[in-house]
């Protein structure tokens, strides 16, 4: 797992977390912004400046999350892309994304943004407060040890990158068996044929895995 941050708009105590968070699991942790950024001297933790740009930083990190990885955005067009690839999205007031939820969410962004247009004053978000800071804390130690829950004790962080690594092996493979077989076979069928085969393989690795009894 890599968690991925949309840095220009996230609150300083967040990234602090985060700090934290990537050195307590040993994940890579990348801070991606369209201005400089301080980060603590770590191997697992960079800052990427891109250039200033509409949805630059956006276009960054949706290009390089794949399956299973982290994004930490406000952004809801940015979590909904990362979310098509498989990623986990979570926003920093604590808020989890989910594909059940973010077409909601996209409906009452655009409504918010086309009364916006038309003069309406909707105001704006409310001022982080301690309870965000609080809820993310909260969530993101959820998502992290549900994560590792199955590691080998003291094998976690080995676990992460494992997992990050089959999420990169799926989103090059994946497409490429998916069009190869489409091609060879003249039908789409055949092609949807190799992603049940995924889910199949996927399936048959977890009937394996043995949850430690609590």
């Amino acid at each position: 797992m890599h968690i991925w941050v949309d840095a220009d708009a996230c609150p300083g105590v967040i990234k602090d977390i985060l700090f934290r968070a990537a050195q307590r699991w040993q994940l890579p942790l990348t801070l991606v912004a369209n201005q400089a950024l301080r980060t603590p001297p770590s191997p697992l933790i960079r800052a990427v400046q891109v250039p200033r740009g509409f949805d630059v930083a956006d276009a960054h990190i949706t290009e390089r999350a794949v399956a299973g990885d982290l994004v930490i955005t406000g952004d809801i067009p940015l979590a909904a892309q990362v979310l098509e690839k498989g990623a986990l999205a979570l926003n920093p007031r604590g808020e989890r994304y989910t594909p059940e939820t973010i077409r909601e969410r996209l409906a009452l962004r655009d409504m918010m943004e086309e009364l916006r247009a038309s003069g309406v004053d909707t105001g704006g978000p409310s001022s982080f407060s301690q309870a965000d800071r609080k809820a993310f804390a909260n969530q993101l130690d959820t998502l992290l040890a549900r994560a590792a829950r199955l590691a080998p004790p003291g094998m976690a962080g080995e676990m992460f990158g494992l997992y990050g690594l089959t999420g990169r092996f799926v989103g090059f493979f994946g497409p490429l068996l998916f069009g190869l077989a489409t091609q060879a076979f003249d039908s789409q069928r055949a092609g949807m044929a190799t992603v049940l085969a995924f889910f199949a393989i996927g399936f048959g690795l977890m009937l394996a895995v043995r949850e430690p009894a609590r």
